[in-house]
């Protein structure tokens, strides 16, 4: 149990990390999506949204 305050930093740092690189990606899409040619308006687009969605999450 030493080292307990190691862990809950490393971890809280952690899921800071994670929740602001989702930010960035979400901050991010519109450009995504120009850089890509796709309307991000368009209903067919939705698909590209979702594999960009969960591709950066894995």
């Amino acid at each position: 149990m030493e080292y307990k305050w190691t862990v809950l930093s490393n971890t809280t740092l952690g899921s800071l990390l994670a929740a602001l690189d989702g930010t960035i990606v979400l901050i991010s899409l519109p450009v995504i999506f120009k850089g890509l040619g796709v309307d991000p308006f368009a209903p067919s687009s939705f698909p590209i949204l979702i594999w960009l969605l969960l591709g950066y999450g894995v």
